[in-house]
């Protein structure tokens, strides 16, 4: 069976043309000279979209990196509501077929999922991991498709039932899930007569029946979370018992760990008194605080065991970071001029861009600023991006009047007195500072917001003002600030970055809470274990990328 769009569509429209041909267990499709073959398993589904004169059958491909799409054109209506009948038939068809050749072996899987689990310990999650990557595996004859691929098909709910896919779907239906649950159910309320004895002697009090649990769930990973004085530690050493007792770990192979030195102490205190009487070599049983534990790791591996500087064990950590960044300052004029620039300018974000307040609706303004929006010379401007750009010229000493009315009466019955966001006296020159992204369009919210940046550039152009602009899009990125200061000094202003412009009651950020600052990030950039160039680049891909490049290579100096 064949398919192609009708002359007329040929004519008019579709080029190059095509041609779909159905045969045995796949379909081909040319296009001019290419020619591509697909499985019929590789139909996820078929959908026909009517136009008024010809529809379009859009045949969506699964098996592929990603969605994957293949569109045919210009066919009769007809044409293409029989072309998506047959499709859609085949592929169910062939799913059938699949499904038979990969049930017996599906069978076989299933009753050992379901009815050979292990009754004598806990089963894993990575052991059921290990299963499903067993059923997932099974080969289909005469198919690049396997079980897994064919178990996850989106078109198996909508396949009529049959004995061959009721398998399929109760194999990848929760049908492990229960039964390994039912499995581990029953073999903890076993454990719990087993051992009830141990767990209402080991601990001065008898431990609760979810306490007792905890102990005997030997997952790959367990997480307790209980309240402060609940019996956590209690817990932990009932745990560490049963393991031994139930031959899961010998006692030197455990291991208990502990925040600070006397949690770690009481906890070894308590594992020896409490289960000396219940597990042979008991005192074996290891307990520590994690630096103390990694300090003999890196010692045992390496043949240096470190020291742990007296600054950061007594936490005087911040501290030595506040001195670190005076050093830097005292030493390194670059580094100074950045971190002045930091504490400065880019000491706050400016949000998203679709948060930006709407402050150039051209209607008079009849409410106040945000109090948030505040310069360092006490102006109160309506957005964040203003904000940064005012304490920019500030801090460069470039002076300036913030929304000082045009030099003409622009008020007529559809505009208000037009008040140009900025204007440089020092160069007669006006700035307006625009809501837009990088394709020019502003946030969906800013209604007329458009046709108002239209007709002030019209505005300006007309009457041959002296003009920059800039824009949401080019503030955040890291060319934005250095195309902003090129366009102020080719009119004759000339930047000077200094601490001194902004005057004394400026509130910058000054070196403690930078110090803090830096310090909290250093922690989660060693916990994650970052390196500097991949941080860089995740940075420069960030809504405020020059602010993002900016601090990171302060950090970079730092660390």
């Amino acid at each position: 069976m064949q398919w192609s769009p009708s002359l007329l569509a040929r004519l008019l429209f579709v080029r190059p043309g095509w041609k779909l041909s159905l045969s045995g267990a796949n379909w081909e499709l040319r296009r001019g000279r290419q020619c591509q073959q697909y499985a019929l398993e590789n139909v996820a589904a078929v959908d026909i979209k009517r136009g008024w004169i010809w529809a379009s059958c859009e045949v969506t491909l699964y098996g592929f990196e990603g969605p994957s799409f293949v569109s045919l054109e210009g066919l009769p209506k007809q044409d293409a509501a029989k072309l998506g009948v047959t499709l859609s038939a085949s592929m169910h068809k062939q799913l059938h077929t699949l499904a038979r050749a990969g049930a017996p072996a599906l069978r076989a899987w299933l009753k050992d999922a379901t009815e050979g689990l292990p009754g004598n310990r806990w089963i894993r999650h990575s052991e059921q991991a290990r299963m499903r990557a067993r059923r997932d595996s099974i080969a289909l004859p005469d198919s690049a498709m396997d079980m897994g691929k064919l178990g996850r098909h989106p078109a198996i709910p909508r396949l009529s039932d049959s004995e061959p896919i009721a398998t399929l779907r109760r194999a990848f239906g929760p049908a492990l899930q229960q039964a390994v649950g039912a499995r581990n159910q029953a073999f903890m309320e076993e454990e719990l007569k087993r051992e009830a004895a141990f767990f209402e002697a080991v601990e001065s009090q008898p431990l609760t029946r979810e306490q007792a649990g905890a102990a005997v769930c030997f997952d790959d990973r367990v997480l307790l979370i209980a309240a402060a004085g609940s019996g956590k530690t209690s817990t932990m050493v009932a745990r560490a018992g049963y393991a031994v007792r139930a031959g899961i770990a010998a006692p030197h192979e455990v291991l208990m760990l502990a925040f600070n030195s006397e949690a770690a102490k009481e906890l070894g205190e308590r594992t020896r008194s409490k289960l000396g009487p219940w597990v042979a070599n008991a005192d074996q049983i290891h307990t520590s605080t994690f630096h103390s534990f990694a300090l003999k790791v890196i010692g045992e591996a390496t043949g240096r065991k470190p020291s742990v500087p007296d600054w950061l064990a007594n936490g005087q950590d911040e501290g030595v970071m506040v001195h670190l960044l005076r050093s830097l300052c005292e030493f390194d004029t670059d580094f100074k001029a950045r971190l002045d620039l930091f504490a400065a300018v880019f000491g706050s974000s400016v949000g998203s861009f679709d948060s930006q307040a709407d402050r150039d609706n051209l209607a008079p303004v009849t409410t106040r600023a945000d109090p948030d929006y505040l310069t360092h010379r006490g102006e109160r401007v309506k957005s964040q991006e203003e904000r940064l750009i005012a304490d920019w010229l500030a801090y460069h000493g470039i002076s300036y009047r913030y929304e000082r009315p045009c030099h003409r009466d622009t008020a007529d019955s559809a505009h208000s007195q037009y008040t140009p966001d900025f204007y440089y006296p020092d160069a007669g020159l006006y700035h307006e500072h625009l809501a837009l992204d990088a394709q020019g369009n502003p946030p969906l919210h800013f209604t007329g917001y458009a046709e108002g940046v239209a007709w002030k550039r019209e505005l300006h152009r007309n009457d041959g003002n002296r003009y920059i602009e800039t824009t949401s899009a080019g503030l955040r990125s890291l060319e934005g600030l250095s195309v902003f200061k090129r366009d102020l000094e080719a009119h004759g202003l000339k930047p000077i970055p200094s601490r001194d412009n902004l005057g004394k009651e400026a509130k910058l950020l000054d070196v403690p809470r930078m110090a803090k600052l830096f310090r909290t990030f250093l922690s989660h950039y060693k916990s994650q274990g970052h390196n500097p160039k991949a941080l860089r680049a995740a940075g420069r891909g960030t809504d405020f990328a020059v602010r993002s490049d900016l601090f990171l290579g302060l950090f970079e100096d730092v660390l």
